[in-house]
């Protein structure tokens, strides 16, 4: 189906306004940001960070110090049809109840007018254990739940929070607005 004019300008428009979020999440040593496409619709990110990952074996999960490298891919036509973000990991995925042995992550109830750098917080979140980030009733990873359920009661010893890891310095989100 080919989208019409004014939709592909608006479409243009858009994507120059999310690159523009997206790369003023850059934090050079903890959250960095490129894109991965010449048509905006790529992008790949590195946190920097302490946190579990999956174990290679199948295991309990280990304690890595990062980075931890996640893609995120956006369809043809987004975002007037509703097919929402790709998110995948592509170094050894997060020991999370909403991430598929693969890599892939699970980003729930999706929406359009959800801007790329709002998803980059929520996945950042994700990789930092955060306890607001599991969905226990749509697992992707069923052997992760019981650390996870572990993890939504108390942070990791060790894990950062999103606002020590995107703030000014003082332990706050920057504008982290998500």
């Amino acid at each position: 189906m080919k989208i019409p004019i004014a939709a592909d300008l608006r479409v243009r428009h858009r994507l120059a306004a999310e690159h523009v979020k997206m790369m003023s999440l850059n934090r050079p040593g903890r959250v960095e940001v490129a894109l991965s496409s010449a048509d905006l619709r790529a992008y790949t990110v590195a946190v920097s960070t302490p946190t579990f990952v999956k174990s290679a074996d199948g295991g309990a999960p280990e304690y890595a110090q990062g980075p931890h490298v996640f893609t995120i891919r956006l369809p043809i036509g987004w975002p007037y049809r509703k097919s929402p973000p790709v998110v995948a990991f592509s170094t050894r995925p997060v020991a999370h109840v909403n991430v598929f042995a693969g890599g892939n992550v699970c980003i729930g109830d999706w929406n359009p007018a959800e801007d790329l750098r709002s998803l980059t917080c929520r996945v950042i979140r994700l990789i930092l254990l955060d306890g607001g980030t599991f969905n226990f009733k749509s697992p992707a990873d069923r052997d992760v739940a019981g650390f996870c359920s572990r993890c939504a009661k108390e942070r990791p010893h060790g894990v950062a929070s999103i606002g020590e890891l995107l703030g000014d310095g003082r332990g706050e989100a920057a504008g982290e607005g998500a």
